[in-house]
């Protein structure tokens, strides 16, 4: 909408807010052919970011990371609750438990936040992050990232 402002002096890359289709996650990209699952990383309610992760007692009530996934996609993939499972992508992996929570839609699966690389079996959920940004607005779209996985044999 042109509100009377001069924007000529603008940069050609510099835009104004609009709506971009996703880099991974778009309902017609052919990626999801390959990485069927919509990857994300919710905050974990024992820890702020990374911050007390080696706390004794929140340790003792969150004691690894987890894959939240919904039962239809762990069937699919001979996937029980309490297996261990890699999470994978073209950018690397992350060794996490699979827990079965039904809250969690098909078609995702969500790695809480907060833990570092050494409290991974394997791997790290950030290895599988989109590294995409936007020069402009300095961010990373962290839910715009395809994966899969399997039961990982150890």
């Amino acid at each position: 909408m042109n509100y009377g402002q001069d924007l000529s002096s603008r940069d050609a890359d510099e835009h104004i807010v609009y709506f971009r289709e996703p880099d991974e996650c778009g309902s017609e990209n052919p990626l999801a052919e390959k990485y069927p699952l919509v990857y994300l990383q919710e905050h974990s309610r024992f820890r702020i970011h990374t911050q007390w992760f080696e706390v004794p007692v929140l340790r003792e009530l969150d004691p690894e990371p987890q894959g939240k996934v919904n039962s239809v996609d762990a069937e699919a993939r001979g996937v029980k609750d309490g297996d261990y499972i890699e999470v994978f992508n073209d950018r690397g992996h992350a060794v996490v438990k699979a827990l079965i929570d039904e809250s969690i839609a098909p078609g995702i699966i969500s790695i809480p936040k907060g833990w570092q690389r050494s409290q991974f079996k394997a791997g790290c959920y950030q290895e599988l992050t989109n590294p995409k940004t936007d020069k402009y607005a300095d961010s990373i779209a962290p839910y715009d990232t395809r994966v899969d996985f399997k039961k990982w044999e150890a």
